[in-house]
């Protein structure tokens, strides 16, 4: 679960896409920081307030920025990758 912009929470489920590029940061990190200008305004951006990917190792991030790429049924089909194995995966 994922409380977004618009204050209504809600679940990766009911986000709709062939893929769907999770992007993990910390808007205390200095490298997150750095590129939050650089995403387009269309994305959703949500948070966890209760710390349930963290605690409850949902994703198993290991650090931040950390990029994941998901298919349509949400599995994971990179975890960790770097920008150049993401542009890989669809083929960019």
């Amino acid at each position: 679960m994922a409380v977004f912009p618009d204050g209504r929470s809600r679940t990766l489920y009911g986000v709709k896409a062939d893929l769907l590029l999770l992007v993990f940061g910390n808007p205390d990190c200095h490298a997150c920081k750095e590129h939050i200008p650089q995403y387009p305004a269309s994305w959703i951006n949500g948070y966890d307030p209760d710390f349930v990917i963290r605690t409850d190792l949902v994703y198993d991030v290991r650090a931040v920025p950390s990029l994941y790429l998901l298919s349509a049924d949400k599995t994971v089909l990179l975890k960790d990758a770097t920008p150049e194995q993401f542009f890989a995966a669809i083929g960019m």
